[in-house]
């Protein structure tokens, strides 16, 4: 590779625009510019040239490019994980109030559409829909996530909430609810009622979609 096409050149005397998503992902595997080439564009392929499918892939697909040891992979992952943070803290920055679908997907979705496998949180809020903390209920397999309807409240005690939501994630990408969300919905909202909560949403990230009870007036 000419010293001219090569990406450090091009940023240095061009600038970051000017290169492409291949060049940038060479630069973050670093090492001999032809080699990070070579598995930079092997890696693209299979992303099929998307950056949100390399956010997507999993420590151990990395695994099978050739050449990606523990600090390349770790430097790759590093960086998909810097974008996300930098998304939420933008989102966070200057928050809007949670009182709608979208705006509590805003919030959850850099933290979800990227895992491979099922997770939950509740949204704790005031009464003005403003938020008090997210709290990680559970990691579970690609399915179901069980949750514990009794954490739920007993966060929400502790934190002072009065407005509560409930997210969780289907990393296929499918939006549609399953049965064991619906009766997760029925459980929350009747513990929601008993301890004089206000059960707001569930919502479901599936990638850049989301899927919510509220909208669907199923609440």
């Amino acid at each position: 590779m000419a010293k001219e096409e090569q990406p450090a050149y091009k940023v240095a005397n061009m600038g970051l625009s000017s290169v492409t998503n291949t060049e940038l992902l060479s630069l973050i595997i670093g090492g001999t510019p032809d080699k990070a080439m070579e598995i930079a564009r092997c890696v693209m392929a299979v992303c099929h040239g998307s950056l949100d499918n390399l956010a997507r892939l999993q420590r151990y697909s990395f695994a099978d490019f050739e050449g990606l040891g523990t600090a390349r992979i770790n430097a790759i992952m590093a960086a998909m994980e810097i974008g996300r943070r930098r998304q939420a803290e933008i989102f966070r920055k200057d928050m809007p109030l949670l009182n709608s679908s979208d705006n509590i997907a805003e919030l959850l979705r850099p933290g979800m559409k990227d895992l491979n496998h099922e997770v939950a949180d509740v949204v704790l809020m005031s009464q003005h829909y403003k938020l008090i903390k997210v709290v990680r209920l559970s990691e579970g397999g690609l399915t179901e996530t069980a949750v514990d309807v009794r954490m739920i409240v007993r966060e929400a005690v502790l934190c002072n909430a009065t407005v509560i939501a409930l997210a969780h994630n289907h990393p296929s990408g499918n939006r549609t609810p399953s049965t064991f969300d619906d009766k997760l919905t029925k459980s929350v909202k009747a513990a929601c009622e008993t301890m004089r909560l206000h059960f707001v949403d569930h919502i479901i990230i599936a990638g850049n979609s989301y899927y919510s009870y509220m909208e669907e007036g199923r609440m």
